[in-house]
């Protein structure tokens, strides 16, 4: 037999995601702090399937006592250290592909306002 009458047509579905490769951006991409500070960086990802994101330190490992991630990129490491100063890259891996930005951390050491004063009260009397 002849096919019936066509039905009413239903509503147009959503769209689905696209998907796309890794894209990092890392803010401060340079951050300098005094010794036993606490310094943080931020990686922002995008990226469909959502990407895995991972901290390094260049020509180094982590020293995982004093630093931490979070679920969204953050990195924090607390009471910096000489050691703490370098480059840290944040890297985001999905199946389409990978991405990193680099961050340098500098760390200064506390100036003790006792030795200035010092050194220029000696600087002052030899002048005299």
């Amino acid at each position: 037999g002849n096919a019936g009458p066509r039905g009413v047509a239903g509503l147009k579905g959503d769209p689905g995601e696209s998907i796309s490769g890794p894209e990092v951006t890392v803010s401060p991409d340079t951050l300098t702090v005094t010794e036993n500070q606490t310094a943080t960086f931020n990686c922002s990802v995008s990226g469909n399937p959502r990407p895995t994101v991972t901290w390094s330190k260049l020509n180094a490992s982590l020293v995982a006592e004093h630093l931490a991630t979070d679920q969204n990129g953050g990195l924090k490491i607390t009471k910096t250290t000489f050691n703490d100063a370098g480059d840290y890259m944040c890297s985001a891996v999905n199946a389409l592909g990978r991405d990193e930005k680099i961050a340098k951390l500098v760390v200064e050491g506390k100036i003790e306002k006792k030795n200035i004063l010092i050194r220029l009260l000696i600087i002052v009397a030899v002048q005299c």
